[in-house]
């Protein structure tokens, strides 16, 4: 367990199991079942106030109970409990029904996050067949607790003959997890049950491009409903498989760039937009274009690999999936390509199979991001957004991830505290995370960020220059390389920093504040006032200003520290009235 709990997994005997029935039997009964099955701690109780008196100490990670009631609590006031307090996410909730359990129940329980339902279970062979059933499944779907949720509503709705609402829901649920392959199964016999033939056929021929062994299955299917799949060859009309609606390919030579075109359009990309020189494309999305996806070649000619990686995500943000492609890159250069925004590789020569194969892996971590880099650059734009509700989802799935290292966690810590002011920690943690090892860019950089914040620019420069080393061409760390040597009062080596980031990015925000920094300092509030008309976000600079003026104050330089907040309120734009009443 670590200090942010245990996440449910069922395959976990330390899984905190509480079990709820009136009858005592029937709950010695599932109990000992459990516990046959190795589970550690598990709890009888004989109603729904008592899991609420468990609930205010201690985490409970499956409740099973049937669907109970009484004048004060029912169930589903604590399935609310579980969508609304972030605090219970990983708390599981089995429904037990009996003959007299209205079928609505079960819906309204399925929208509040219901994870499973079993019936009638009077015997012990009841318990033993449930629980095999569900454990099955659990690890069949790769421990994922929402496709097993996801079964037993299917269930449901083909029992109910609620086929529009299937399909719907299958549609909803492949874009969410368009990387378990079997779910084209599920979506085919939802078009089919509906019969709408078409959509289904065009379906099979795409899944059959992405996983072929699933030929055998869709046969039998589309058997069953007495439909062949060479019968129906031409789709009445284009299905969206992935729900991306805008793509960016630049790649420069013209036959991989068609081939992928081809490929990419097969998966229903609705705009596809492919250029051959990264100039055009930067354009494209500079005009306000905003693609859901990025591939492009890291060997581009009018401008380097990571001069456009950099250039692109100031445009299109963090969040958005953007891949290399390259015959030369390995696994071993990921780590600095990921620093400077990459989100994953595709090798060439392209191979069609395998292709969509990793751009359906890109959408669905996308959209259920569980590797644990994808998870950091999740992290890092609701950082950059404040966006706090995602912040603390991703930051908990991170920690609970076991792909994550112990340094990964650390170092995670370690930018948590940073993001909250608390510099001096960042700073502790950062070493710790560099004694474990071993030693990566992101833990020099952001020690030596902390250090700057402490005001310690010697050492500051040193880890930067250090990550410099290991990972060139960084805007912004060649930006915080400027500020030190700006602080050290080497003005110099400040303009040379400044305009090796100009020669990457110029329009760079980054370099924006930057040079707004220096202008303040250097006590020209014209050229401060008219660099900060075009930032987004006069944060940093405010954050800058009261960080050096109260340091400079501390060392009993007061007119120079009253001389900075006076600079910096003249400078500020006339329309920016808060920011001037902060400072």
């Amino acid at each position: 367990m670590t200090a942010w709990g245990l996440q449910m997994n069922l395959s976990d005997p330390k899984t905190k199991i509480v079990t709820v029935h009136p009858s005592a039997s029937m709950r010695q009964l599932i109990n000992t079942e459990l516990r046959n099955r190795g589970y550690q701690d598990v709890t009888g109780v004989p109603d729904l106030q008592s899991v609420l008196d468990i609930l205010e100490k201690d985490m409970i990670h499956w409740l099973i109970t049937p669907v109970l009631s009484d004048e004060n609590l029912n169930v589903f006031q604590i399935l609310r409990l579980v969508t609304e307090q972030a605090s219970l996410m990983d708390l599981h909730v089995s429904f037990l029904l009996d003959s007299q359990t209205p079928a609505h129940y079960l819906s309204k329980a399925f929208d509040l996050g219901l994870f499973s339902y079993h019936r009638n279970i009077q015997t012990k062979v009841d318990v033993e067949r449930e629980l095999d059933g569900l454990l099955a499944l659990y690890e069949n779907l790769e421990r994922s607790s929402s496709l097993v949720a996801a079964t037993f509503l299917r269930r449901l709705l083909i029992e109910e003959k609620r086929t529009a609402d299937l399909l719907r829901f299958e549609k909803s649920l492949f874009r969410l997890h368009s990387g378990h392959f079997k779910l084209f199964l599920s979506l085919a016999e939802a078009h089919l049950m509906n019969e709408e033939y078409p959509a289904a056929n065009q379906l099979a021929q795409r899944s059959l491009l992405v996983a072929p062994e699933l030929k055998p299955e869709l046969t039998s299917l589309f058997a069953h409903y007495k439909s062949n799949i060479e019968e129906l060859q031409t789709p009445a009309s284009k299905q969206d498989l992935l729900g991306i609606k805008s793509c960016l390919l630049v790649e420069p030579h013209a036959a991989t760039r068609a081939a992928v075109e081809k490929l990419l359009l097969q998966l229903g990309i609705e705009e596809l937009k492919p250029f051959s020189d990264a100039d055009a494309a930067l354009k494209w999305v500079k005009q306000g274009n905003k693609p859901e996806l990025v591939i492009f070649e890291w060997g581009l000619k009018e401008i380097p690999g990571p001069i456009f990686v950099q250039q692109i995500r100031e445009l299109i943000g963090l969040g958005k999936p953007l891949t290399v492609m390259n015959k030369d890159l390995t696994e071993r250069d990921m780590p600095i390509l990921r620093e400077m925004g990459v989100t994953d590789r595709i090798k060439k020569p392209i191979e069609a199979h395998k292709f969509l194969q990793d751009i359906i892996w890109l959408i669905h971590q996308d959209r259920t991001p569980s590797e644990p880099f994808i998870l950091m650059q999740k992290i890092r734009q609701a950082m950059q957004e404040q966006d706090f509700e995602h912040l603390a989802t991703y930051t908990k799935r991170f920690m609970d991830s076991p792909k994550a290292s112990a340094t990964d966690k650390i170092l995670l810590q370690a930018e948590l505290a940073y993001f909250r002011g608390q510099y001096r920690n960042a700073k502790s943690l950062a070493i710790e995370a560099l004694k474990l090892g071993p030693v990566g860019v992101e833990t020099l950089n952001l020690l030596g960020k902390s250090l700057m914040k402490l005001r310690d620019f010697e050492s500051a420069l040193t880890c930067l220059e250090n990550a410099e080393i290991v990972s060139p061409k960084n805007v912004q760390r060649i930006c915080d390389l400027a500020e030190v040597h700006l602080e050290m009062e080497n003005d110099e080596l400040f303009e040379v920093k400044l305009d090796e980031a100009k020669a990457i990015s110029p329009e760079s925000p980054v370099i924006i504040e930057v040079e707004t920094k220096a202008a303040l300092m250097h006590k020209d509030s014209s050229k401060a006032k008219a660099l900060m008309q075009s930032l987004p976000s006069l944060f940093n600079i405010v954050s800058f200003t009261n960080n050096r003026a109260i340091s400079l104050i501390r060392c009993q330089r007061y007119e120079d520290g009253t001389a900075l907040y006076n600079e910096a309120i003249h400078a500020i734009p006339d329309e920016k009235v808060e920011v001037r009443a902060i400072l």
